[in-house]
């Protein structure tokens, strides 16, 4: 039942013709609000407000500089792999407060032929973003460009740009740090370089975060993180000489190396090698409601 109107593309030609009765199948999503404009070319930049949904192939990148927009992801595939440009596909800056709401399997890929860097899902300091999907049967993947995070941070031109914080919630994320092209380690989540990273929480959900080179899965090079994580599975993929879920450097991650905790929750470990692109299962650690590591 339809309460009000909605506008739908037909998958195929109807051609009516008289003294014949036509069925027409209209599927709606209700994960998506009747009032969310579609997302164009025309009016994806400097948004501060309103609901936005994106659907399919979209091929411009999205500009939040400001409130707290929603941006619904409808099964949409933001591909820029093959871009000669530094675009970012998603960059959220000047205090902006979205949520990304995800539906369906979606895919934002910055990563560059050309090597240019940038992040997936750019947050500056100023910033946050929200990421949740209504199960985690709702995927988002994003693969970051060179020297960048995938959702976070990025350094470019020997700038380290921090990330504000950063909330997934209720849905399955995989992020890939492509690799470092200056002596810069950008994890799948967080911040690179001497930049600061804010507060990183993830709540009900599946997360595969794979850090570059010598960087956490997520966290920070340099400083020591903010992250919680609750009731939720991490496979957390380190580069050499870096934690699991916390900062660069040698520390045998065991959970000492953040600010924050990790409750009810599994992290599954791997040892990724940037150069070769292959990963080494390095155990299981599992964490109860306290806190504590389970034996």
């Amino acid at each position: 039942l339809l309460n009000g109107n909605v506008d739908c593309q037909l998958t195929q030609t109807v051609m009516p013709q008289a003294g014949y009765v036509h069925e027409v199948n209209i599927n709606v999503n209700d994960n998506i609000p009747n009032d969310a404009t579609l997302m164009t070319a025309d009016n994806c930049k400097n948004i501060n407000s309103g609901k936005y949904v994106v659907k399919g192939a979209f091929n411009n990148s999205i500009t939040i500089t400001g409130g707290s927009p929603d941006i619904y992801l409808d099964n949409a595939n933001m591909d820029f792999s093959r871009n000669d440009q530094i675009i970012t596909p998603i960059s959220i800056t000047n205090g902006a407060n979205p949520i990304i709401h995800v539906v369906g399997n979606n895919n934002i890929t910055a990563y560059s032929y050309n090597i240019l860097r940038m992040a997936g899902i750019y947050v500056d300091n100023q910033s946050s973003v929200t990421i949740c999907g209504y199960s985690t049967d709702d995927v988002l993947t994003v693969t970051a460009g060179a020297d960048g995070a995938a959702i976070g941070g990025y350094c470019s031109s020997g700038t380290d740009h921090p990330c504000g914080n950063i909330t997934i919630n209720n849905v399955t994320v995989y992020a890939y740090a492509i690799r470092a092209n200056v002596v810069k380690y950008p994890p799948a989540i967080g911040s690179t370089g001497d930049a600061t990273c804010g507060k990183i929480t993830i709540t009900d959900a599946v997360v595969h975060a794979q850090g570059s080179n010598e960087a956490p899965a997520i966290g920070a090079e340099s400083s020591v993180p903010e992250i919680t994580i609750k009731k939720s599975e991490i496979h957390a993929y380190r580069g050499t000489n870096a934690d699991y879920i916390g900062r660069a450097g040698d520390y045998n991650y065991q959970g000492g190396q953040i600010q924050g905790d990790i409750t009810s929750s599994t992290v599954y470990k791997y040892l990724y090698d940037g150069l070769y692109g292959t990963s080494t299962p390095e155990g299981v650690v599992e964490f109860d409601e306290n806190g504590e590591i389970v034996e």
